[in-house]
């Protein structure tokens, strides 16, 4: 893909490309991946990124037993100095399950309207853990900061059997 000059004309990209890019964080030499979504050319990427993971990771979510079909979600607020919410969510699926859980995110300016569940999917605010029956899976999202308030539902895809969720939070500048 070739590199445009900032106020430059740049051709629309038809569809949209996904990308993964990995920020090291200097101070712990960590490397965080961020997913991002490039919907044209005229957003260039800067050449170093400023940022900082925070310490004092929050337990959001401690093992909720989420029954069939059903869903658990808390609210992110108080979040507008920061750009990005790191969230890790563990699974422990039943044994004779045969679906895992989707974690989806909702934004609203007021808290009290969020985006639907539907709206949220079809902009692609949703990651689905991997799963196999009776194993524990976890992983980790970076989630941007769109609104003062992000709404983190972790959805139990199965309708039949529950599973136990954790969840934890930590916010990038």
């Amino acid at each position: 893909m070739p590199l445009y000059i900032p106020g430059e004309t740049v051709p629309p990209m038809y569809p949209p490309r996904k990308a993964v890019l990995y920020v090291v964080d200097e101070a712990s030499g960590k490397t965080y991946p961020v997913k991002v979504t490039v919907y044209n050319n005229s957003a260039l990427l800067p050449v170093s990124v400023e940022h900082n993971v925070l310490e004092g990771t929050v337990k959001q979510l401690d093992s909720v037993v989420i029954v069939g079909g059903s869903v658990s979600e808390f609210v992110l607020s108080g979040v507008s100095k920061y750009s990005s919410a790191v969230v890790t969510v563990r699974a422990v699926y039943n044994a004779s399950a045969t679906q895992g859980v989707r974690v989806r995110w909702l934004y609203s300016a007021d808290n009290n309207t969020f985006d639907s569940q539907e709206d949220a999917e079809d902009a692609g605010n949703y990651e689905d853990l991997t799963f196999s029956a009776g194993a524990t899976r976890q992983r980790t999202l970076v989630i941007p900061l769109l609104q003062p308030y992000t709404k983190i539902q972790v959805v139990n895809k199965d309708t039949s059997y529950s599973v136990t969720v954790s969840c934890w939070t930590s916010f990038m500048r």
